[in-house]
């Protein structure tokens, strides 16, 4: 499966960066709160799977297909100020990251779609660079799974099928 590239995400992040001008302050705030909670539950999307490994591994493959192209997406839906849009991305957002058990980046979205309501676009930018950052450590998180061992059962057969 052809995943779109770590690098090109940060391309057309980077074309879009305008749209994440935050105060100093703001940004600091958004560093200092990192979760230390695995981005993504591989024993609660085992169970989700019903144990099915190839079913998990296929999720797992979307995530990586599809979410950095949302994640550009949404980056444009702000350049352009549509909250509307950026409501409705957020809710697709959020579903996926509750079928992966991926805790950090559902509650994410669940703000950013709760904080369209407002007009309170520095709350919304908040909210979406949070995406974005709870996004990638989910990538990343995926990326690690793939590329070591790591001594869960569930993880290991993930490997083994990659």
């Amino acid at each position: 499966m052809n995943h779109y590239s770590t690098d090109n995400t940060l391309i057309e992040l980077n074309a879009h960066s305008s749209a994440f001008k935050l105060p100093t302050a703001d940004l600091a705030d958004l560093r200092d709160h990192s979760p230390s909670a695995p981005a993504i539950d591989m024993t609660m999307l085992r169970q989700r799977c019903l144990g099915n490994e190839a079913f998990a591994l296929l999720l797992l493959d979307e995530f990586q297909s599809c979410v950095p192209k949302q994640l550009v997406g949404l980056a444009r839906l702000v350049a352009d100020a549509n909250a509307h849009a950026i409501r409705n991305a957020a809710h697709s957002l959020k579903g996926i990251a509750s079928t992966l058990a991926a805790d950090g980046l559902r509650q994410a979205t669940a703000d950013l779609e709760a904080g369209t309501s407002s007009d309170d676009w520095a709350l919304i930018l908040k909210c979406v660079m949070r995406v974005h950052r709870e996004a990638l450590r989910c990538l990343a998180e995926i990326s690690r799974h793939r590329a070591a061992p790591t001594g869960s059962e569930f993880a290991d057969a993930l490997l083994q099928r990659a």
